[in-house]
């Protein structure tokens, strides 16, 4: 009769019971057996092994204007070190990358007068609405500039989404809500101002919030602003909209990036409540998805 002793009986069932649930759970492959190394991209997807590549491109817009610029488009490893591409652009020609694999890569737009945005994009599949926006440093003077980007019609993106800004109920702002059609449009001397409202994909959709100096504080007396964004369309949730927030400072240059939340709950328009800034520009991540309107106090 076949015998095992107790302690390689304990480790047998031990990894029978490691075996169900990597496989019931996590969908595990035999990497432990191989000695391989389990990967995912920079999505979180798990990789496949596959060496299929894809492209990518886009326009560069002026983020005030929405207007298409010329110049070129280079395209950086994830570090930002090792040039990979260099494709020109214009107002009738998309800049254009293939032959990539999943990972992370910068795009910088190269647009006379301009600042050089650096854009980190974690890219996974082809697209042809991967479109850059630039801006002015004088453009940006005394201000911080809320860009509002998604999808074109090709991608499956709701065709309108909605910047708003709130401040806070103690501030002497008026309106303390600006969205459409509540906008200050063209307002220099308002504490912020929707510059573009964008009815028909990809955006960009623009509101300005003017400060005092380059630091802040912001005008009227504001303490507290709170951004989100509204699917106006329809039957869509997050995870369809491709949508990115960008903010930009003083300089014309990024302050930092948002990408939509992956979230398919809610598709009634939805609200994504993006991020808060206090007086001083202090910024406050919040990246929640509702189904009402987010306050602001």
């Amino acid at each position: 009769m076949l015998k095992l002793s107790f302690l390689r009986l304990s480790v047998l069932l031990l990894r029978i019971l490691a075996v169900a649930l990597c496989v019931g759970l996590f969908a595990c492959d035999d990497s432990e057996e191989t000695g391989e190394t389990i990967g995912y991209n920079c999505a979180g997807e798990l990789k496949t092994g596959s060496t299929s590549t894809f492209s990518i491109s886009g326009y560069v817009k002026d983020g005030k204007t929405g207007n298409k610029q010329s110049g070129s488009v280079l395209l950086y490893d994830s570090l930002g070190v090792s040039l990979l591409g260099d494709s020109s652009v214009s107002s009738s020609s998309k800049y254009s990358f293939s032959g990539l694999t999943p990972s992370w890569y910068i795009l910088k737009a190269d647009i006379s007068d301009y600042t050089t945005v650096p854009d980190k994009k974690c890219l996974t599949t082809s697209s042809t609405s991967k479109d850059l926006i630039a801006l002015k440093s004088s453009q940006a003077t005394n201000a911080n500039v809320i860009v509002l980007t998604w999808g074109d019609s090709s991608s499956g993106a709701p065709k309108d989404l909605d910047s708003h800004l709130q401040a806070d109920s103690a501030s002497s702002a008026s309106p303390s809500h600006v969205y459409y059609p509540s906008n200050n449009q063209g307002s220099s001397s308002a504490w912020a101002m929707l510059d573009i409202d964008n009815t028909n994909y990809s955006g960009p959709e623009t509101i300005t919030i003017n400060l005092d100096s380059s630091s802040g504080p912001m005008r009227n007396s504001v303490s507290k602003a709170c951004y989100y964004v509204r699917i106006y369309t329809n039957n869509y949730s997050f995870s369809q909209t491709g949508a990115q927030v960008q903010l930009f400072q003083s300089d014309g240059t990024v302050l930092t990036n948002f990408d939509a939340p992956t979230d398919t709950t809610y598709t009634t328009k939805p609200y994504w409540h993006v991020f808060d800034l206090d007086s001083n520009l202090n910024i406050t991540i919040k990246n929640t998805v509702s189904s009402s309107a987010p306050t602001c106090s």
